[in-house]
């Protein structure tokens, strides 16, 4: 009775123990070694586990124990069972005694090579009616535990699991903060990356020093051949397949790739399209990277346990590529218009050299044309003038720059002229008249002028180019000219008109007359032959080269 008490207030110590874990801000991983150290003050055992189930409430997962001989291959095992745990309990009890499990039928044998396992207590771990796992306790003897164990280990269960909870809720809340954290120091550390490469080798880093995961990183679809490339930044992978790339007929990844849909794998050796890179992967999880509504790669996590991915893990990878899907296509944006701006800028080099050449050639006719071209403004302001337009005007460039072409005019030039010139500008069309000009030193002469106005790209009139012939020396040749025919009309009529009186006085005057007459109108003959060859002569010179 008195080891009976002993036992009691022990067990009471112990449970209170374990309730001060509940207000604790242990890790989920300290919890277990607690709860693991004071159940062996308890209940003697060779191995003892804890089973949880996952998120999804259907797949029981080993997360920790003691006294296992092999604890990745025990949670193979136990993953490998297919039927239902609580087969092995009454619709009553939390607790369940095998004395001897030779003789259980439930029971299913654990591999030798796991170590043996003849008695076990079975306890359910119950939060606010809500199974979260069980509790297993493992003896290699037969018959090594009664009633009373099992009540006691039903009893640390109850305890247990609400420690348990509240540990996964605390890590979990901290596993949330610390994404959170993630995502928004990947959003601030990605806004200023214009690289793709090293945006996407920052955030694996970053995701690889603040998470525990075994393998994490990116895997690219080449635009060109459709393959998929694993990015230099890869985490946790072996050599050989980041150098070799991924194969095009199956994978985790190429799955996602086709579909654009997110895959979460408890179990790869239970997947017929796997393709195995690390044999130490045991559970996969893989989501897209959607730009611009095309799949640019894929997010590949892979873990060393079975079913060690969640929906939150997804959930927060999915979150993740939303925010490096922006990064990258805000990445190509910007490289799609660095290009263009370089592009632009070559075009605008070449365009502007090819307006600096045709500007040179035009300046060159300008400068070399034999008539006289001025430029000016709408108010008739001298913007340009060429050399010919100096030598005909006397005046110098600088002289005449800023002048209007008012400088040049002459009382010889009627102003009704001039408004027949404006009126015709301003309608946009263009004008054409000679008119006679005053030199800088007074000396008069006459050009023939042509004004045309300018238009910019969008029609509007903007300058007026003015282009002058010196006329000088045709219109002197052109008076020279009237005087010759008025001096040869002169001359051919007085003869003809000699020879015209003295035929009528031939045929009309006096007999002894007729030999004056007749000497007379020799004499006028011969006056006109010569000035007849005269001008003969000088038609001649005419249609002769200068030599």
């Amino acid at each position: 009775l008195f080891e009976e008490v002993q036992h009691q207030l022990f067990l009471s110590y112990t449970l209170q123990q374990v309730g001060t874990l509940l207000t604790t801000s242990l890790h989920l991983e300290e919890v277990y070694e607690n709860l693991l150290d004071l159940l062996a003050q308890v209940v003697k055992y060779d191995s003892v586990s804890f089973q949880l189930f996952d998120s999804d409430g259907k797949t029981l997962r080993l997360v920790a124990g003691r006294g296992i001989v092999d604890f990745a291959k025990m949670r193979e095992f136990l993953a490998s069972i297919k039927h239902d745990p609580l087969d092995k309990f009454d619709g009553v009890n939390r607790w369940r005694l095998i004395n001897d499990t030779d003789k259980d039928a439930l029971w299913v044998p654990v591999p030798s090579h796991l170590g043996a396992i003849r008695s076990w207590i079975g306890a359910k771990l119950v939060v606010k009616d809500r199974m979260i796992g069980f509790l297993n306790v493992d003896n290699r003897e037969a018959n090594a535990y009664t009633k009373a164990d099992a009540e006691t280990v039903a009893a640390f269960a109850n305890q247990a699991a609400v420690a348990i909870e509240n540990a996964r809720l605390h890590d979990e809340t901290r596993r949330r903060a610390n994404e959170l954290e993630i995502l928004h120091d990947v959003a601030l550390q990605t806004a200023t990356l214009v690289d793709v490469d090293l945006l996407l080798s920052e955030t694996t880093q970053m995701i690889a020093d603040r998470l525990s995961y075994d393998s994490f990183g990116f895997a690219l679809v080449d635009k060109i051949s459709g393959s998929v490339l694993i990015h230099p930044s890869y985490h946790g992978l072996p050599d050989g397949p980041r150098k070799m790339g991924l194969p095009l007929d199956r994978g985790i990844v190429l799955s996602v790739v086709q579909t654009g849909q997110p895959r979460v794998i408890a179990d790869v050796g239970q997947e017929p399209d796997y393709y195995e890179v690390n044999s130490l992967t045991q559970s996969e999880i893989a989501v897209p990277v959607l730009v611009g509504n095309k799949i640019f790669g894929v997010i590949n996590v892979e873990s060393y346990q079975l079913n060690a991915f969640s929906y939150y893990d997804m959930r927060f990878l999915m979150t993740l590529a939303l925010q490096v899907a922006t990064a990258v296509e805000r990445a190509q944006l910007y490289a799609a218009l660095q290009r263009h701006a370089d592009n632009l800028e070559l075009e605008v080099g070449r365009r502007t050299a090819e307006l600096q050449s045709e500007r040179d050639r035009t300046l060159a006719i300008l400068e070399s044309a034999g008539e006289g071209i001025f430029l000016t403004d709408l108010e008739g302001t001298i913007l340009y003038v060429n050399p010919a337009m100096v030598r005909q005007s006397g005046y110098m460039r600088q002289e005449l720059l800023g002048e209007t072409p008012n400088i040049l005019q002459s009382p010889h030039t009627p102003r009704s002229l001039y408004r027949e010139m404006w009126t015709t500008l301003k309608q946009g069309k263009a004008w054409s008249a000679e008119l006679v000009n005053c030199r800088k030193d007074g000396q008069l002469y006459d050009v023939n002028m042509t004004i045309v106005p300018l238009r910019d790209a969008d029609d509007q009139i903007v300058n007026y180019v003015s282009v002058q012939s010196d006329i000088s020396r045709i219109k002197e040749v052109e008076r020279l000219k009237s005087t010759f025919v008025s001096n040869v009309s002169h001359e051919l009529r007085t003869p003809l008109t000699n020879i015209t009186t003295y035929l009528k006085l031939m045929e009309k005057g006096r007999e002894e007359r007729r030999a004056h007459y007749l000497t007379v109108l020799n004499g006028e003959t011969r006056r006109l032959t010569r000035l007849i060859q005269d001008l003969l002569d000088l038609s001649q010179l005419e249609t002769e080269p200068i030599l």
